[in-house]
């Protein structure tokens, strides 16, 4: 259903992080692997343990290369 209100307003979200992360200066390509951290995480969230996910979220943003 990709014409569905919550598919529309699920797409609108994603390309607003993506810009919103461009507007600090990141590049593109930045901008979408922290989006994928960030997406990865939320989903995590529903299945682990809360703490365990933020500790290993930090870890893979302290190694993400932003250039």
């Amino acid at each position: 259903m990709p014409n569905h209100s919550i598919v529309t307003t699920v797409n609108s979200h994603k390309e607003n992080m993506i810009h919103f992360l461009q507007s600090y200066g990141l590049e593109k390509t930045a901008a979408l692997k922290l989006s994928l951290l960030f997406e990865g995480t939320t989903s995590m969230t529903e299945t682990a343990d809360i703490q365990e996910v933020k500790e290993v979220l930090k870890s893979l943003v302290g190694c993400t290369e932003v250039s």
